[in-house]
């Protein structure tokens, strides 16, 4: 089974595919095909970017290039990647942008961070600086270089959710929904002495019948609620054999914060979140 390659994890977060259509191609229903000829085009141009980036001074001293696409990825767990260079700091991906929208005004599209984060897992950072650079066409070929710090609360999610894409989806052989629910947020952080317990009897009820309505997104919302309500007393719960059949634990997100920037800003600002998260084994 091939590793989520370093694109794979943004794109949940990105318009291009959608968690349905990677599951296809990681389980081998659909051929890829080649690249478009805009992706050719673009990976064409990369070594051009780099060469002038580096004429310019724009990289980091000791920045190298990573390993080719033709060579194994990086790996680590669910995750493989080709980081284009590798500096002091960590991954430089590079990018060539035929049309710039306004998600990279003043920072860098989200789902390119979660691809950054990715690369970090996989040098066996567990955080650290990354950057994006890119050639915008649509600007007269203007070169930038975007740096932002990737949180350890943003690398561990990233390795989480193709950890939970392949255990929950792709190995099963279940499709994936579309969209996928961050979960329900707990009023209060879950006290640091709370212990897993056994499941009660209408917990596993629940976690059966979950189950059983994969197709009923209404009805699995409402219960997936009444169990997260039902475990708010604890991180996990346990089946009669002792292994864990869900968890309620909180998961820390940071998200760009575009408005405390000016619009000519190059480094994004991050706000960060936590929340509690329910997953449900075989579901």
């Amino acid at each position: 089974m091939a590793p989520v390659t370093p694109g794979e994890p943004g794109r949940v977060l990105s318009p291009y595919q959608d968690p349905p259509s990677l599951w296809r191609v990681k389980l081998g229903l659909v051929d890829p095909g080649p690249p478009s000829l805009l992706m050719e085009i673009g990976n064409a141009l990369e070594p051009v970017v780099i060469a002038h980036a580096r004429r310019e001074g724009l990289l980091p001293q000791g920045t190298e290039c990573g390993p080719p696409v033709s060579a194994p990825a990086l790996r680590r767990d669910y995750l493989g990647a080709h980081p284009d260079l590798i500096g002091p700091d960590g991954p430089i991906d590079v990018k060539v942008v035929s049309r710039t929208t306004a998600a990279w005004d003043g920072a860098i599209p989200q789902h390119y961070v979660a691809q950054l984060a990715a690369q970090l897992r996989c040098l066996g950072a567990t955080h650290g600086r990354a950057a994006i650079l890119s050639c915008h066409l649509d600007h007269g070929a203007e070169i930038r270089l975007a740096w932002l710090d990737i949180s350890a609360e943003w690398v561990t999610a990233v390795a989480e959710n193709a950890e939970a894409f392949f255990e929950d989806y792709v190995l099963p052989r279940r499709p994936p929904p579309t969209l996928r629910s961050a979960g329900a947020a707990a009023p209060y952080p879950l006290d640091a002495a709370a212990e897993v317990r056994p499941a009660t009897a209408r917990e596993l009820e629940i976690v059966s019948r979950l189950a059983e309505l994969r197709a009923s997104t209404r009805e699995i919302e409402a219960l997936r609620e009444e169990l997260a309500a039902l475990c708010a007393d604890t991180p996990a719960i346990l089946g009669p054999d002792g292994r864990t059949v869900a968890t309620y634990r909180p998961e820390t997100r940071s998200v760009l914060d575009r408005s405390a920037l000016p619009p000519a800003a190059v480094q994004a600002a991050t706000t960060t979140t936590t929340a509690r998260v329910l997953r449900v084994k075989g579901v």
